[in-house]
């Protein structure tokens, strides 16, 4: 009994080093012939723990044996197999598809299973997960009181970025955690005020990074998830809407007031305009296959002067800041299964947030349809699927989100 205890203690810190090493471990240790960075480390870690306490608990671990799902996801789930095939099939050298089978297909997908499976034995556990997300978020929330002390210097202007390279990077970063842990900080009848104090350092450490996009979506996030909670919640569904409305009020009437508004309504967007419309000529003459990995970042140039009008921007760019266009300039028609799994997440987390007690697990609905809303609208201006620091989570939240599905078709 006390190595069946002890093996899943075991899984569950694994796990947990692996969530608050995000928003730290994008860093490489190594770069070349492969890049290994501490997520990588981190993942590793959690799925041998998970091995071996499979092994100490009796379970039989086989990758055969399919977490239960609904079938669409196991059909967006073969497209997205698919999606990565075509677009290995157009990559060359064909070494550039190393990265996205590895660290951002297979990896992320045995991590959300083997976390999946840790949950299906304990559904208790579900309960952490918030709190070792919201734990993730205390480095970073120093590390940029240091940045705005003068203590740390500042990677993206006088923006917020902790240990990442780019602010909108670590906007993305901070909005899945606040959005998918507001929900539980919400029903907590004790310590709610001590997680909602850590709770709003995160907000507030969101704001810091002047993501426009970062903060737009989580506000139209919030708000649907919101109104997805019972109406106990009433008075914070309505305050929150009208705060909302007067921030927006506000910032439309005086947007030269609001910081580095010139730079985005300018350079930021033209810059993006110029990447979407090289991308839209990409895919209308390789709708079906794509160009491949890495095509798009090796010989930006080359597309550009081919599809781009004049004048010229930027001369480099990692990917066309779509995740949509971006899946569909990688991998053709099937890149759309990318998408498509983040909004059969947010279906899944309505129907979690309608059918089960918010109180048990319906605040997991509500936090994975606002996680949908937001990475979607996020996505649309400013995204790649394979991305380093979150892709850890998105097959975990697509097998969570199926999984709970599932147990409420068996219910009834």
């Amino acid at each position: 009994m006390q190595k069946r205890s002890l093996a899943q203690i075991m899984q569950l810190v694994s796990f947990a080093a692996l969530v608050i090493c995000l928003p730290l471990g994008w860093r490489y240790i190594t770069k070349y012939p492969f890049a290994i960075s501490w997520i990588n480390i981190f993942s590793l870690l959690f799925v041998m723990v998970s091995i071996a306490a499979e092994a100490l608990l009796g379970v039989r671990t086989t990758l055969l044996r399919p977490i239960k799902i609904p079938k669409v996801y196991r059909l967006v789930l073969l497209g997205i197999v698919l999606a990565t095939i075509v677009g290995t099939t157009q990559t060359s050298p064909l070494t550039d598809a190393f990265g996205p089978w590895t660290s951002r297909f297979l990896q992320p997908l045995i991590v959300g299973y083997f976390a999946v499976r840790m949950f299906d034995r304990n559904p208790d556990y579900l309960k952490k997960l918030p709190q070792i997300i919201l734990l993730s978020t205390i480095i970073p929330t120093l590390w940029v009181l240091l940045q705005f002390a003068g203590a740390v210097p500042f990677q993206d202007m006088h923006r917020a970025t902790a240990g990442y390279a780019f602010a909108t990077t670590f906007a993305r970063w901070s909005m899945i955690t606040v959005l998918f842990c507001a929900p539980w900080v919400l029903q907590q009848p004790k310590k709610r005020l001590a997680w909602l104090i850590v709770l709003t350092l995160a907000v507030l450490v969101l704001l810091a990074t002047q993501s426009y996009n970062a903060v737009v979506s989580a506000a139209i996030a919030g708000i649907i998830g919101l109104y997805l909670m019972p109406s106990r919640y009433k008075k914070i569904k309505i305050g929150f809407t009208v705060f909302i409305a007067i921030a927006a009020l506000l910032a439309i009437s005086f947007p030269s007031k609001l910081p580095k508004w010139n730079l985005t309504s300018t350079s930021s967007i033209q810059t993006r305009e110029q990447f979407w419309e090289v991308a839209r000529g990409v895919i209308k003459d390789n709708p079906l296959k794509g160009i491949g990995f890495k095509t798009w970042e090796h010989h930006y140039l080359d597309l550009r002067t081919k599809y781009a009008t004049p004048p010229m921007r930027l001369d480099s760019s990692a990917q066309p800041h779509s995740f949509v266009l971006d899946s569909l300039v990688k991998t053709g028609i099937l890149g759309l299964s990318f998408p498509l799994s983040i909004i059969l997440v947010g279906i899944s987390g309505v129907i979690i947030a309608r059918k089960e007690d918010f109180d048990g697990f319906g605040w997991i609905g509500v936090a994975l349809a606002m996680y949908c809303v937001s990475i979607l609208l996020f996505g649309l201006l400013d995204d790649s699927w394979w991305s380093d620091d979150t892709i850890v989570f998105v097959y975990f939240w697509f097998l969570l989100a199926g999984w709970r599905q599932y147990k409420l078709a068996s219910k009834g």
